[in-house]
């Protein structure tokens, strides 16, 4: 295997089938996310970042804790390969082990939904207990929660119909799920906040409204390309079979992972509403933007390289599969550490375009752009963890990553509760930095191990390539962003950013390929 991982050349299939499995799912999460900034800007605009939005991220906050659990990356890593190695053994027992897994994530969902709404005063107290004191925040904060109490288990099976499309390397219309949602949200927003408003509602409902109607938008559009796959609804359910079992049991290794997560956003979340008002908005609206080129580009390249490493290495072709994830590696940090440059240095002018209007004004601006920018820190680590993450699933070693996050998670927390009461919110940006590269470091040093490679192939001659035209790249970006105008028209502000952007990443490219750097054209090295 060695030998042949040193002297084979990447091939063309793999880099194609790559590329081709991201671009599909960047191109349709790209336009998810653009609509994401327009909800928010929408929500900016609307609600600021005031107490009621606190308020409503907070009431957020829980469901959506528990929808990292039982949905997302961690559902879909215990899920796919499974699915994959049963459909390429007996389709049809695929099939029957897709609706069973169905039915069963919405009986375990469900008693979870019916304990949040029954104690979701006793949920909102323990994560701002400062609300406690103020009956208007707190019976707000239980109305939304129980509002979106549901969405736990719509956003499950939307989790569940996305791994089993991918599986069928369908990934654009799993990807236009949350596009969907948007919609939804923002359609919430328009139009359903005023008429509550003149009913003597708090508008804040109709946004609580607009996310549980589009999670259930997520997991309908679903359906159908499952339908026309041969994967409609089949009888003969068993719920506890071996390989449900076998799901079970790897989400619950995932889970304690994804709870360490969540642990540390709980203790984010009541050192934020401790700091004072804005604070948690501040952070929300940073990480939203954070997510965007780790949505378009981290997750579609975990998603493709989750899926075309699983298809080689459950058919014993191992140095494919190796060859999947070094492709997977150096597109990540291609594509993240340009973007994660151009993102700090023009942070500012970045949220003064996207929200400063409304009740969103020229503070909060200062406030996320210096929260933004410490997130940023971690991008690349963030994108890469949630590549390697799957693989550990893959290769059958699913402890890995529960150790890697539980200790990761572990440093932060110590790190933010001895801190941020005395530096503030950007502690908090920084503690999510700091898991991000804390646990993608562990990750290569166990994959280094397993895989049996050497540092060669992470630290290659190839990143520090891609390095040096950041640098270049970073060079030009602050010479103009010093002529950037706030106070010009929103045309013109629109036009130098996006002509910034364009000239930063047209040099970037120019050195790679002075360099002799092609990103889709290299012999893999281990």
């Amino acid at each position: 295997m060695a030998a042949a991982l040193n002297s084979a050349p990447a091939t063309p299939t793999n880099r194609s089938r790559i590329f081709a499995a991201m671009a599909k799912m960047a191109s349709a999460t790209f336009l998810s996310r653009i609509l994401g900034l327009v909800r928010e800007q929408l929500l900016a605009a609307f609600f600021g970042a005031s107490a009621v939005m606190d308020i409503f991220l907070v009431a957020y906050r829980i469901p959506n804790i528990l929808r990292d659990l039982f949905a997302e990356s961690n559902f879909t890593a215990a899920f796919l390969p499974i699915f994959t190695e049963e459909r390429q053994k007996d389709p049809q027992a695929a099939r029957r082990l897709l609706w069973s897994t169905f039915c069963l994530l919405g009986l375990l969902t469900l008693a979870f939904v019916i304990l949040m709404m029954v104690f979701a005063p006793q949920i909102v107290g323990f994560l701002a207990p400062a609300y406690q004191d103020n009956p208007e925040k707190m019976a707000l904060a239980v109305l939304l929660t129980r509002i979106m109490a549901p969405l736990l288990m719509v956003v499950s099976w939307a989790a569940l119909f996305m791994g089993a499309l991918n599986s069928f390397k369908v990934f654009f219309w799993p990807a236009m799920a949350p596009f969907c949602s948007n919609v939804v949200v923002i359609s919430a927003i328009l139009f359903l906040v005023p008429v509550l408003v003149r009913q003597g509602h708090p508008g804040i409902m109709a946004v609580a409204i607009g996310v549980m109607a589009g999670g259930t938008a997520m997991a309908l559009m679903q359906v159908v390309p499952l339908w026309r796959l041969g994967q409609g609804f089949v009888g003969q359910i068993k719920l506890w079979t071996y390989n449900t079992k076998r799901i079970v049991a790897r989400m619950g290794l995932g889970s304690m992972a994804v709870a360490a997560s969540e642990i540390n956003v709980i203790i984010n979340t009541i050192l934020a509403t401790s700091i004072g008002v804005g604070a948690v908005s501040w952070l929300n609206y940073a990480f939203r933007v954070f997510q965007l080129p780790v949505g378009v580009f981290g997750i579609a390249l975990a998603n493709s390289n989750l899926v075309h490493f699983a298809d080689h290495w459950k058919a014993q072709r191992k140095p494919e599969a190796v060859e999947c994830l070094q492709v997977s590696y150096i597109f990540l940090w291609a594509i993240l550490l340009p973007s994660a440059i151009f993102l700090a240095i023009y942070a500012r002018p970045l949220f003064h375009l996207l929200f400063e209007r409304g009740h969103f004004d020229a503070e909060a601006t200062r406030h996320c752009a210096e929260v933004f920018i410490i997130y940023l820190l971690g991008l690349p680590a963030y994108g890469l963890y949630k590549v390697t993450t799957p693989v550990f699933y893959v290769l059958d070693k699913p402890k890995i990553p529960v150790f890697t996050a539980i200790a990761s998670i572990g440093v932060n927390i110590i790190f933010c509760v001895s801190l941020a009461p005395i530096y503030g919110v950007r502690i908090l940006a920084a503690g999510i930095a700091l898991t991000a590269i804390l646990n993608a470091g562990l990750q290569v040093g166990f994959l280094i191990k397993h895989l049996a490679l050497t540092l060669r192939f992470f630290f290659s001659l190839r990143l520090a390539k891609i390095a040096l035209a950041g640098l270049a790249m970073a060079a030009l970006a602050l010479v103009e962003r010093h002529y950037f105008n706030f106070e010009a028209y929103l045309g013109t502000k629109i036009i130098y950013f996006l002509a910034a952007a364009a000239t930063t990443g047209g040099i970037y490219l120019l050195i790679l390929t002075l360099l002799g750097e092609k990103i889709l054209h290299f012999k893999i090295k281990r």
